[in-house]
């Protein structure tokens, strides 16, 4: 069906960029991908999509500490593709809350959060996602 093709065409187009550079160049080769998939009455400026993917990623890593909620020890990521480092590892019952308040993240390890949020995401989308991320309780229980 339509998913199934565009995810081979997806799959195809990425191929075609994997090898082609590497390191800072990841973020532009998912971006164009992503473009060179779209049907073709769909507009996609990869140069814009790509500093939009950088641009939303920094804010939504930077955000996540700056919310001073010590649970969150650590954040890494590129693009919009995240990871958390949890103090404790309480990463499902993290998951849960958020699912609760309706920001929806991935309990990758014990104490580990993974985000991937659309493409199609806003800054006030991020905003959201950081005030949920703000007020997750500590004292969640471990595992």
């Amino acid at each position: 069906g339509g998913k199934a093709c565009l995810a081979q065409r997806f799959q195809n187009a990425f191929a075609e960029l994997e090898g082609a550079g590497s390191g800072d160049d990841d973020e532009r080769a998912i971006a164009s991908a992503f473009c060179a998939v779209l049907p073709g009455d769909v507009p996609c400026n990869r140069r814009v999509g790509v500093e939009k993917i950088a641009l939303l990623g920094k804010q939504l890593r930077d955000g996540i500490m700056a919310t001073g909620n010590p649970l969150f020890v650590s954040v890494r990521g590129r693009g919009l593709l995240d990871a958390v480092e949890l103090k404790h590892p309480c990463s499902h019952a993290v998951m849960n809350y958020c699912l609760e308040h309706g920001l929806i993240v991935n309990a990758v390890a014990p104490n580990a959060l993974r985000f991937a949020p659309p493409l199609i995401i806003t800054a006030q989308d991020v905003d959201q996602a950081l005030a949920i991320l703000k007020d997750v309780p500590t004292d969640l229980p471990d595992d």
